[in-house]
Formats: structure tokens, sequence, C-alpha cells
């Protein structure tokens, strides 16, 4: 997480890859209508999830304002002294079509787990909105991932495609979770983390 220098603005630089990520994310799954053929190179299997809390960002708009919901997502968290106990993870409430215009206005958030007994005291002082939430999709299509961040669109693309040759329907937005993202210093070569999709028959 980026530390916090005498009240500046945090570095961001360490999610560098993860913002990167997150925008494919969204843009490559327009490519779902288009691939028709059974998934390939993607282990994808159903899994049990047991809810867990988690504060997050919300955030109406283009994916051009990830790195400043970031930013503001680590100040607030540091200000309120709420420690993260996991990863950084992004959810998709919608998803850009590929006859979408390019600046139509998006549902997605940027978050942390945290402790379910982790108090947030609310403080005039922070204007940005932190919400505490629980992830209640208990069933979802799951695959982990390792390799370039411009490939992940395709393991994505392998879940929906696995999802439909099983009779499964998505359930719930998309969320990602990054387990290796690298130093500002040195980047990963290949992305380590999990992709889910909430499904039902």
């Amino acid at each position: 997480m980026g530390r916090l220098d005498n009240g500046r603005r945090p570095r961001v630089k360490k999610t560098a890859l993860f913002i990167i990520t997150l925008c494919l994310i969204v843009s490559t799954t327009q490519v779902l209508t288009g691939r028709n053929s059974a998934p390939a190179n993607t282990d994808v299997g159903l899994k049990e999830i047991e809810p867990f809390v988690y504060v997050s960002l919300r955030h109406t708009g283009s994916f051009a304002d990830i790195e400043d919901v970031i930013t503001d997502l680590i100040t607030t968290i540091s200000s309120l002294n709420i420690q993260p106990q996991g990863s950084m993870i992004g959810i998709f409430h919608t998803v850009p079509g590929p006859n979408d215009p390019a600046d139509m206005e998006l549902e997605w958030e940027v978050g942390f787990p945290i402790a379910e007994q982790a108090y947030i005291q609310a403080r005039e002082e922070i204007k940005t909105k932190l919400e505490r939430k629980v992830w209640q999709h208990l069933l979802v299509a799951s695959t982990m991932y390792a390799g370039p961040y411009e490939e992940i669109g395709d393991a994505i693309t392998d879940i929906f495609q696995w999802m439909e040759s099983k009779g499964y329907e998505k359930a719930g937005p998309v969320l990602a979770t990054f387990l290796e993202t690298g130093t500002p210093d040195a980047p990963p070569s290949r992305q380590k983390g999990e992709i889910w999709i909430p499904c039902k028959k």
C-alpha cells in the first residue's frame, strides 16, 4: 500500500499495473460475444465463497478516473487507521458492450477486505465516502490468473464461456483481486491473481 509522507498524496505507482489491468478487464470483455469455442487455456471451476467484509469507494464515470479513486481510497483508509486484510479488489457493476459509447458512465468500485469487527468512524473532514459492505455472492465461477496483464481479458472470456457451456448465468458483478502487483521499481512480468464471476443455474 502507498506510504503517506508528511501529509502528501500517497504514491500510487505500486498500483500502476493493477490500474491498467482493471481497465483491460472491462475493455476486453467486449469480445465475449465474438468467441464461441469452448475454453481451452483457463482452468475454470465453481467455488463457494464465505461472506467477507470490505470497504470501498464506488464511482460512476470513466475508468480514466481510476487512479484518482485509488488515491482517495488509500488516503481515506490511512487517515481512518483501517487495516486492509487482503489485496486490493476491483468490482465492476456495468461493463461496456461493443456498441456502447466510449464515454458512457460506468459503475465500479475499488476497495480492500477488512476485519469483520473493524469500526469505521465517520469524520467530517473526510469528504470521500467510504462504504462498508459485505460480499454475499456465495457461488462464483473462478479462475486463477498468471500472465501478462494484456491477456487477462482472455481469462474472463473463458469464464463466461465455461459458464455458458455448463448452463450457468451471471448473478453479480465481476470481481478481480491481484495477489502480486510488483513494486514501483520492479513490476512483475506476470500478474498473479484471481477472477470471480457470481453465477447461478
